[in-house]
C-alpha cells in the first residue's frame, strides 16, 4: 500500500459518516473560523460565547478528534507517504494541513486521542527529516521508535504493529524483516530487537 500512497497525487483519509456536529465542525475549519466566533448550529448565525467556544471545542474533541481513524494502527503510512492527504468526514474535505492546524490551535484536553494525534505528526515531521535513508541498524532504531510512539494503537494481530509500519523504513530493513504472519509475534519482536539494539 506504500506505493500507492506514494505515487498518487491526493489521498483522501476518510474519518467517518457526516453528523450534524462534524458538519459544523469541518464548516468552521474551512471557513478559517474557530473559538469564539463560531456558527450556531440552532440558526447559523456567528455566536461569541465562551460556553459556545467551550461547546465547540466538546464536540470538536468529541466527534471529530474521537475518530477510529487516529488510534488505528495501519492508517500511518497513508497520511506519511502521501503527497497531499487530504481529511474527509461525510462528503467535507480539507487538506490534512488546514486540518492540523485548526487541531493544534483549538485542542483544549490532553486526550488520549490528542496524544495520539501529536504522535502521528512527530512521526510525519521525523520521516520527512531523512529516516528513509538511513543504515539498517538507524532504520531498525526508527522503527522502535514508532512503535514506541505508537503504543496503544489499534491492531488485532501484534505481528501487525510492526509490519504496517515497515513501509516507512528504508528498503533494507523491509527485506530483513518479510511479512510473514507464520511465525509468532514473540519471535518477530525478539528477533527485531536483538539484532538492532
Amino acid at each position: 500500500m506504500g506505493v500507492v500512497y506514494s505515487t498518487a497525487r491526493s489521498t483522501i483519509i476518510f474519518l467517518g459518516p457526516s453528523s450534524p456536529e462534524s458538519d459544523l465542525v469541518m464548516e468552521i475549519i474551512s471557513r478559517g473560523k474557530g473559538p469564539p466566533h463560531i456558527l450556531n448550529p440552532a440558526n447559523g448565525e456567528d455566536t461569541v460565547a465562551t460556553s459556545d467556544t467551550f461547546a465547540y471545542s466538546n464536540m470538536f474533541e468529541e466527534h471529530i478528534m474521537g475518530a477510529t481513524w487516529f488510534t488505528r494502527v495501519w492508517v500511518l503510512q497513508e497520511l506519511i507517504l502521501s503527497v497531499n492527504p487530504l481529511v474527509q468526514f461525510g462528503t467535507r474535505r480539507m487538506s490534512w494541513a488546514d486540518f492540523y492546524t485548526h487541531a493544534h490551535n483549538h485542542r483544549r484536553t490532553s486526550r488520549p486521542e490528542l496524544d495520539s494525534f501529536n504522535q502521528i505528526e512527530i512521526i510525519k515531521t521525523k520521516y520527512y527529516a531523512d529516516s528513509t535513508n538511513a543504515d539498517l541498524r538507524a532504520s531498525a532504531i526508527w522503527l522502535l521508535d514508532i512503535l514506541d510512539r505508537r503504543r496503544g494503537a489499534g491492531v488485532s494481530d501484534p505481528r501487525d504493529m510492526i509490519y504496517a509500519h515497515l513501509s516507512l523504513c528504508n528498503i533494507a530493513l523491509r527485506n530483513y524483516v518479510p511479512v510473514d504472519h507464520s511465525i509468532s509475534y514473540e519471535d518477530l519482536y525478539t528477533d527485531l530487537a536483538c539484532k538492532y539494539s
